[in-house]
């Protein structure tokens, strides 16, 4: 919800040169908390 605080982890797309084909990495420490304002939206993954 808006004005709310949640936690987030980032994280990046790198090709795996083993399997040949991109994966997700999640850089250790990279996460943390984010406070919405109140015209933010999100939108799903795609």
């Amino acid at each position: 919800m808006p004005g709310e605080t949640t936690s987030v982890a980032f994280r990046r797309r790198a090709w795996d040169d083993a399997k040949r084909q991109w994966s997700w990495e999640y850089p250790v420490g990279a996460n943390g908390l984010v406070q919405l304002a109140h015209n933010t939206r999100l939108s799903p993954p795609t």
